[in-house]
């Protein structure tokens, strides 16, 4: 098998979950070749580079930048092409007008499956987002990653509302509060001193991660009806754990996150990744396990174990490449 990997063109987290796959395809006993798209200077030479290179197989992530005539381009080369879309559900409106034009449709979200396979001729399978192998390497981290609670991710509506219940609880504790958009907190003035208001590294964030006692790992609203306080058509609901559920796992943090329907496809609640209820519940498991580090020691350790054996980036890959086969 040839595979030709078109990256996304994009910027953080595309392009970071862009260099997992590069890496991951060159784990694997393919032959493959990477374009590096980048919208603004074009698709310069790519159809020629696929002829040159006759792959058996071109893969793109997200496909939102790359030209739709460019696309078409590409299906009179008759090599079949595949597309992963991580962004699903949340902008699922947006991948409608090119994603019918693909020969196999990936999607990050188990509940898009059925709706896609109505809207494209190509066959469409749920592939989750994963960890990625170098991850694995973090053993301890110096004292400025270190925290009792680790917030990290864009201030979506549903986080600035868990963390502003949470507010008087958390200044207590030593809390770090990482991501855009953290200043529209009603308790912001309070809880300043955590954050860290914008862009941090995918590397630097895994230091984070493995430096918390408790990773508390808020997914967006299963079920988004407002951003940014205007509203917001979310077709379907969202029930596959977040890229931040692998990602900490792997790097060997323990972390509480809310039951999402589809985590126990992924991991065992409560034994391997811990589940909260409401805010009220949420303090209670997060003031058990600070004081219980042994419990959090052998969650995290099976979190990782089953991350390693079942959700990297190479058997993600590999799960792709079989089902296109």
């Amino acid at each position: 098998m040839r595979i030709y990997y078109i990256t996304s063109g994009g910027v953080w987290p595309h392009n970071a979950i862009d260099s997992y796959i590069i890496r991951a395809l060159g784990q694997l006993p393919y032959h493959h070749k990477v374009y590096n798209f980048r919208p603004r200077l074009g698709p310069r030479g790519l159809i020629g580079d696929i002829r040159t290179f006759r792959p058996t197989l071109v893969l793109t992530l997200h496909g939102g930048r790359l030209p739709v005539n460019v696309v078409q381009a590409m299906r009179r080369l008759r090599i079949p092409l595949a597309l992963w879309i991580v962004d699903d559900p949340y902008d699922f409106n947006l991948s409608r007008n090119f994603a019918p034009l693909y020969d196999f449709v990936f999607t990050n979200e188990e509940c898009c499956v059925t709706v896609r396979q109505r809207q494209t001729r190509g066959r469409v399978f749920h592939l989750p987002l994963g960890a990625p192998d170098e991850f694995f390497g973090y053993e301890t981290v110096t004292p400025q990653y270190q925290s009792d609670v680790l917030i990290s991710g864009s201030a979506f509506y549903n986080r600035l509302w868990l963390v502003d219940q949470l507010a008087h609880f958390l200044k207590g504790l030593q809390v770090k509060i990482i991501g855009q958009w953290w200043h529209k907190l009603a308790h912001f003035n309070e809880l300043r001193p955590f954050i860290h208001n914008g862009f941090v590294p995918p590397h630097e964030l895994a230091k984070y991660y493995r430096g918390a006692k408790i990773n508390l790992n808020i997914h967006r609203a299963h079920n988004a009806r407002h951003i940014d306080g205007r509203p917001y058509r979310q077709p379907i609901n969202a029930i596959t754990p977040n890229s931040r559920t692998f990602e900490i796992a792997a790097v060997g943090g323990f972390q509480i996150t809310e039951g999402r329907a589809g985590l126990p496809h992924y991991y065992v609640t409560e034994q391997e990744v811990v589940t909260y209820a409401n805010p009220t519940n949420l303090q209670h498991k997060i003031m058990h396990y600070l004081q219980h580090p042994n419990e959090r020691l052998e969650i995290l350790l099976k979190a990782k174990q089953r991350t390693l054996r079942d959700h990297t980036y190479q058997q993600r890959l590999a799960s792709l490449l079989a089902m296109v086969r």
